[in-house]
């Protein structure tokens, strides 16, 4: 039912370890809602949207690669 990854292993852990972990994507979830809210409110409102080249994921993938 998962559509992100969890880590190795993630069955055998602790609930609390489990939990921990979940809160943590949860909470990275609200914080990419709050930012695509903040684009589409300015392209809703008449301004072009130009995204933080940190703020790109196909760069940060190809950081990460590296």
């Amino acid at each position: 039912m998962a559509t992100f990854k969890l880590p190795k292993g993630f069955g055998k852990m602790t609930l609390f370890e489990q939990e921990s972990i979940l809160v943590t994507k949860l909470n990275e979830v609200y914080d990419l809602e709050n930012e695509i809210k903040k684009a589409l409110a300015k392209v809703r409102g008449g301004l072009k949207y130009t995204p933080k080249e940190i703020d790109r994921l196909d760069l940060i993938e190809l950081k990460d690669e590296n």
